[in-house]
């Protein structure tokens, strides 16, 4: 992988374990979580797999605006999204 794509991913994984006391964590049947990431074996054969992680992305974290995502909560469920993407 490319070593600038490797410290960004680094620094994602940093940030999001960080995340502040502010953010609510998931109640036990909603949340982003992120461990149980897999890809919809359809999408992935009409649009690939680069198409269908992105679509996977959309659908847990929402669309995003001028390519900014909104966080609305902290824990193991989002700090896992470093590690889809790595």
């Amino acid at each position: 992988m490319n070593p600038s794509i490797t410290a960004k991913i680094g620094t994602l994984r940093l940030y999001l374990t960080r995340l502040p006391n502010t953010l609510p964590l998931p109640s036990a049947n909603e949340g982003y979580w992120f461990d149980s990431f897999t890809l919809d074996k359809d999408w992935e054969d009409d649009i690939g797999e680069e198409g269908a992680v992105n679509r996977e992305l959309e659908v847990r974290l929402g669309s995003w605006d001028k390519g900014t995502v909104k966080i609305k909560e902290r824990g193991p469920g989002i700090s896992t999204l470093a590690d889809v993407l790595d």
